[in-house]
């Protein structure tokens, strides 16, 4: 992450729905910039720990907190710190407008004020996201990451429905394992995107039959490595949900990363792993073939 960090006007810029953003005021404070991929939370009247610079700070009305509390000198001093920290903005979640007594902040201080329809910590968890991408390039997400015919395939779908087992399996069948669980996903030279496992937990995986295990201890190292460029994107869904989509063997898919179209093709999912694992590996060799979603 730069020195120089984000512009809270940058952070904001057509991410309002996903930040559930009501109302914004700001000004000249929209240019204030974001340093830390960090939020600090008010409880009972104060700040969880001390209050750290250049940090955004969530507020709930429904908790005590100065800026909201009508004692004129907690008010003052709790502004006399927040300006201290150099604040670049603050959010007052689950609620639709900003009210009458927290206007002032803004003209004081210079730093915005935005309303957020989403409790703190919802909104802390979409502010953490967009701080990755938007900061440091890079996006978690949820699924199984393998190598196969030289791509490197995510695949993702209902937690429990066998993703762990499938990847395994298609390991055995020869591909190479790379992560399961939480992925990184980081933009590269260009439109590149690079996949990795989230450490320290990369190498750990959940079978149901046998629980957690180290993964070094299933395969040997020809069979593993630490990342691999992201090419497709496999969405197993229920054969209900397949079906309800009609025929979905010729429809054209993408999924958007940090601005790079990534090709994805939706599989029926069975629910036996054997046969899954023969099916992803089917639709992989025809798009290897075609460059096709057959």
């Amino acid at each position: 992450m730069g020195a120089r960090g984000i512009s809270v006007q940058r952070l904001l810029a057509g991410s309002e729905d996903r930040l559930g953003l009501t109302q914004v005021t700001g000004g000249k404070g929209l240019a204030n910039r974001l340093h830390h991929v960090q939020v600090q939370h008010h409880f009972n009247g104060g700040v969880r720990g001390p209050l750290r610079r250049h940090v955004v700070l969530i507020m709930n009305p429904a908790r005590r907190c100065p800026l909201i509390m009508r004692d004129r000198e907690s008010f003052l001093t709790f502004l006399e710190e927040i300006r201290a920290a150099k604040i670049p903005c603050i959010f007052v979640c689950t609620t639709e407008k900003i009210a009458d007594n927290l206007r002032d902040i803004n003209e004081q201080t210079g730093i915005p004020l935005l309303t957020s329809a989403y409790d703190e910590f919802l909104l802390e968890s979409r502010l953490t996201g967009l701080f990755r991408e938007k900061i440091a390039h890079r996006v978690r997400v949820h699924g199984v990451l393998l190598k196969m015919f030289g791509l490197g395939v995510l695949i993702q779908g209902d937690s429990g429905a066998g993703k762990t087992t499938v990847g395994v399996m298609l390991v055995r069948m020869g591909h190479t394992w790379i992560a399961d669980d939480a992925i990184d996903i980081q933009k590269r030279q260009g439109k590149r995107l690079c996949a990795r496992g989230v450490k320290p937990t990369s190498n750990l995986i959940d079978l149901k039959e046998s629980g957690i295990m180290n993964i070094r201890n299933l395969f040997d190292g020809s069979r593993l490595a630490e990342e691999t460029d992201l090419h497709l994107i496999l969405e197993m869904q229920h054969r209900s949900d397949v079906s309800s989509r009609g025929n979905m063997q010729n429809i054209r898919a993408f999924r958007e990363i940090m601005g790079t179209r990534v090709p994805c093709i939706r599989i029926p999912w069975t629910g036996r792993h054997d046969f899954d694992a023969l099916e992803v590996e089917r639709r992989l060799k025809a798009f290897e073939r075609d460059g096709d979603l057959l």
